[in-house]
């Protein structure tokens, strides 16, 4: 089935993301914040390593040297570079809405706002974007180079369509990656969840944290009173059916918001962080700063 999609132009993407970049710098300016978010401990001593000439002589440990007779330096959790995954949802839901930014676009700016952050304050970025198979796999990198290539592949049509296949990320993600990454989920997280339930368990007992973000469209969540009849699209199948919202609005309304907590409570109970964001929602730094705003202040 041919999907009718829309992407944002590829600058005017990149404009709008290092907008929010240099909004977030600023309020994690200093580098112990960002590392208290993705690890939840902040600047602490991690290990000893031996010590080199390019290294501080301010930081060699002179205990170790007297046990040793070597000079060793003390590393902190600062130093250590960590892989930040951005898992893309590009299927067909993604694509659906009714306001001036669709699901997948808010998701570019978003992924690609998150990417320049990582890469300003050191670490290695990479994404997976996928929907019935992955579509893309960016290899993690500390060159700009790739938060670069990331914003070029959410602006190509071409990538989406399909419908979401959580298991196949499973492997690609527990596999590939090593203890030391934090794994961020943009979804609108509509379709089977059972392997989405399964991913978020493993990665959140393997690595550094998760943190899931579900971007919807208001009529995902809510259908308001008087709408009359609308074409609800089927996109799994493309089908279109008029309804009558009237008649389904209650039920509909119940079922969603049931939904969503039921996946705010799996993302919690794993230990993950989870946010909801509408692509409504013009603050995108606001809603970045709030989903860690619980790890940064605890």
């Amino acid at each position: 089935m041919k999907v009718n999609v829309s992407t944002l132009e590829f600058n005017d993407l990149w404009k709008r993301s290092i907008i929010n970049v240099w909004k977030l710098v600023e309020l994690l300016k200093f580098q112990f914040i960002y590392y208290k978010v993705i690890t939840s401990r902040g600047i602490e001593f991690d290990r000893l390593r031996e010590y080199t000439e390019a290294d501080d002589a301010r930081f060699i440990d002179w205990n170790s040297y007297a046990r040793t007779g070597k000079p060793h330096v003390k590393v902190f959790k600062e130093e250590r570079k960590l892989d930040i995954i951005y898992i893309v949802d590009l299927s067909t839901t993604m694509t659906l809405g009714t306001t001036e930014l669709v699901k997948n676009e808010y998701a570019s700016i978003l992924a690609t706002t998150l990417a320049l952050v990582s890469h300003t304050l050191g670490d290695r970025v990479c994404m997976i974007g996928f929907s019935d198979e992955i579509k893309v796999f960016i290899d993690p990198s500390v060159s700009i180079d790739t938060v670069l290539q990331i914003a070029k592949v959410l602006t190509d049509k071409n990538i989406y369509g399909g419908e979401k296949r959580w298991g196949i990320i499973t492997p690609a993600v527990l596999e590939t990656f090593g203890p030391d990454s934090f794994v961020f989920i943009l979804s609108d997280f509509i379709g089977p969840k059972e392997e989405l339930y399964d991913f978020v368990l493993k990665a959140s007992n393997k690595f550094e944290g998760v943190a899931g973000i579900m971007i919807r469209d208001p009529f995902d969540s809510y259908i308001p009173e008087g709408v009359g009849k609308i074409y609800i699209q089927d996109p799994a199948t493309g089908e279109i059916n008029l309804v009558d919202a009237d008649k389904i609005r209650d039920e509909f309304n119940e079922n969603a918001r049931r939904e969503e907590e039921e996946i705010k409570n799996k993302f919690t109970q794993a230990g993950a962080l989870f946010a909801k964001v509408y692509t409504t929602e013009k603050n995108m730094v606001k809603m970045i700063v709030n989903l860690f705003g619980e790890r940064i202040w605890k």
